[in-house]
């Protein structure tokens, strides 16, 4: 079972950065957002049916191993599908695959742009002539500085104002639950508050903060560190998630609600100030000009 679990849990780690990859890599500019939300979605999705199908296990003995055996089919089917998905176009062309890269543009974009997208992966890597990573350049490098209804929104508002919103939003509901844990707040309206604002809180991070970095973050690193930098950056986002699900309970204990949920709420704030100050906004964009913004000016 632990061997089960460090292989599904191997899987978990690599897979969500990948696809996040795969879908920015393959998506067109103007839908890439709504793509990239469904990974999201299917997250959001796949944690409700595991509830749901994990419901019957204190009533029934051996449920579990039926949990287990469901969990097979998705990925299963998962496994099938991507054989017949195409492969990305920028991988193929880096690898000196020119032909495979057009032929997979063709199904991508149709005939009449595979010319101008061919151009497009030419011109970007011209710009990539050395393919040595750092680790500095991957941490300090130029570019450090409802999941549903973000889809709808990914592509009309924008990345930037998503995220913008989306921890706002978070740093206010994060604040009621901290005035809800004072008490100097009635009983009955501390409750309300408290379920009210955590339910808040949960949409406000679905709104940008859920689905927005895993697209954002493909989308700004250049091709010739993005899978590395991209795994960087997941590994950090599951380790600290890692860290606050497992200190929680006793950092609430000794800073008690009131101090901790304020604690959280200034995060909240000050990534507000940075995504103000530093995100850039990749709404319409290819790739390629992405990246030419993005490259240092002379």
């Amino acid at each position: 079972m632990l061997l089960g679990r460090l292989l599904v849990g191997v899987g978990l780690g690599i897979g969500p950065p990948v696809a996040s990859l795969y879908v920015t890599e393959v998506s067109p500019a103007h839908v890439r957002g709504t793509y990239g939300s469904f990974i999201q979605i299917a997250a959001c999705l796949g944690l409700m049916t595991a509830l749901c199908i994990g419901i019957p296990v204190k009533e029934i003995i051996g449920w579990w191993r039926v949990c287990f055996w469901v969990s097979t089919i998705p990925a299963a089917i998962l496994a099938l599908a991507m054989l017949v998905c195409a492969e990305s176009p920028q991988w193929l062309y880096k690898q000196g695959r020119i032909a495979e890269a057009e032929a997979e543009l063709e199904r991508l974009v149709g005939p009449s742009h595979v010319r101008f997208a061919m151009s497009d992966l030419s011109r970007l890597d011209k710009s990539d002539a050395n393919d040595t990573v750092k680790l500095s350049e991957l941490l300090y490098g130029r570019h450090s500085r409802g999941s549903i209804i973000a889809m709808v929104l990914m592509d009309k508002l924008g990345r930037k104002v998503l995220l913008l919103g989306s921890f706002l939003g978070m740093a206010i509901f994060m604040a009621i639950q901290a005035v809800a844990a004072s008490p100097s707040v009635p009983a009955y309206a501390a409750s309300y508050l408290s379920v009210g604002g955590m339910l808040m809180f949960v949409l406000a991070f679905a709104l940008g903060a859920g689905p927005v970095p895993g697209l954002l973050l493909p989308e700004i690193f250049p091709s010739r560190i993005r899978a590395k930098a991209m795994a960087v950056c997941m590994s950090v986002h599951w380790v600290i998630n890692f860290f606050v699900g497992l200190l929680f309970l006793q950092l609430l204990e000794q800073l008690g609600p009131h101090l901790l949920y304020s604690i959280f709420a200034t995060f909240c704030l000050m990534a507000v100030i940075f995504v103000k100050r530093n995100v850039m906004e990749t709404k319409g964009k290819s790739l390629q000009e992405i990246e030419i913004a993005l490259l240092p000016q002379d």
